[in-house]
C-alpha cells in the first residue's frame, strides 16, 4: 500500500511540474538573445522547435509619426496573438543591425529585464499576451532604431517574430555642415524616383522608411555623382516617407511625400 502510494505521489508531482516546464520552455522569461534580430542570430524556436512565421503590427508605440526625440522616454506594447494552446511568452530588444542596444529599457508590469538589452515575460501564462515597457530615446547622433521581438505560445513549434523600426524626428540633431550645405530631396512630392542634392563624395548609410517605421530601402557606403545620389523605390504606397542618412559621421533625416 504505501509503495502505491510512493507511486501515485510521484505520477502527480511528475504530471505537475513536468507538464508545467513543456507549458512553455521559459515560463520566467526567455534567456538573453531570442530576438532573432540580426545581431542574436537565435529565436524562441531553438528551444520550442519548428519555423518562426513573421508578423507585422504586435509592436505598438507612442513614438510621433515623425520620429522619436533622443532622450525622451516612451512606452513600447508587445501583443503576442498566436492562437495555440499553452502559455504566452515574448522578448524584445531595440538594436542596430550589428546587435548593439540602441537606447535604453525599464520594465513594466509583467515583464522584466534581462542584462540590460532585453525584456521578457515574467510569468507566462494563458490570459496576459499584451506587455508594455518603456524605451528612453539613444542621443542625437544615433538615427534609426529596429525593435526586434520574438513570441512563443505552449511548446508545439508555435513561433512568431517581428520587428519595428523608428526613426529620428526630423531636424533634430541635424549635422550643421550638411545643412550649410542644404542637402534636399528633388522632386518632393515624387513617385518613388528621387535626387538628393548638395552631397560629400561618399556617404555612410542611406536608408528609406515608411510612415509605420519599416524600411523600404537601405544602401552602406554609397558613393555620389557630383553630390548627387539617385534613388529608385520601384512602385512605393503613397505617403510620407523619410530618409535617413548618416553624413560626415553625423546623421541626417529628410521627409518627403509619394504621390
Amino acid at each position: 500500500m504505501k509503495q502505491k502510494t510512493l507511486l501515485f505521489l510521484s505520477l502527480a508531482l511528475l504530471l505537475t511540474f513536468g507538464l508545467t516546464s513543456f507549458d512553455i520552455g521559459s515560463p520566467t522569461g526567455a534567456p538573453a538573445g531570442m530576438t532573432g534580430s540580426p545581431g542574436d542570430g537565435n529565436i524562441c524556436s531553438s528551444c520550442h522547435g519548428g519555423n518562426a512565421s513573421t508578423v507585422s503590427g504586435w509592436i505598438t508605440t507612442d513614438i510621433p509619426a515623425e520620429g522619436y526625440t533622443p532622450g525622451q522616454t516612451y512606452q513600447i506594447s508587445c501583443t503576442n496573438n498566436l492562437t495555440a494552446s499553452g502559455k504566452y511568452g515574448f522578448q524584445c530588444s531595440p538594436q542596430n543591425s550589428a546587435g548593439a542596444l540602441l537606447g535604453s529599457l525599464t520594465a513594466g508590469t509583467n515583464n522584466h529585464l534581462v542584462g540590460t538589452k532585453y525584456v521578457t515575460h515574467t510569468a507566462a501564462n494563458t490570459t496576459n499576451n499584451v506587455w508594455t515597457f518603456s524605451w528612453t530615446a539613444p542621443a542625437a547622433t544615433v538615427g534609426s532604431v529596429t525593435f526586434y521581438a520574438a513570441f512563443v505560445k505552449g511548446t508545439n513549434g508555435t513561433v512568431a517574430k517581428t520587428s519595428l523600426t523608428v526613426t529620428k524626428a526630423s531636424g533634430v540633431g541635424i549635422n550643421t555642415i550638411a545643412d550649410k550645405a542644404n542637402v534636399a530631396i528633388s522632386p518632393n512630392p515624387n513617385m518613388g524616383r528621387f535626387n538628393v542634392l548638395n552631397l560629400p563624395d561618399k556617404v555612410e548609410a542611406i536608408s528609406v522608411l515608411d510612415i509605420t517605421g519599416k524600411v523600404v530601402y537601405q544602401l552602406n557606403q554609397a558613393e555620389t555623382n557630383a553630390g548627387t545620389f539617385n534613388i529608385d523605390l520601384g512602385k512605393p504606397t503613397a505617403g510620407i516617407y523619410f530618409l535617413d542618412m548618416d553624413v560626415d559621421g553625423k546623421h541626417l533625416t529628410r521627409k518627403f511625400v509619394i504621390r
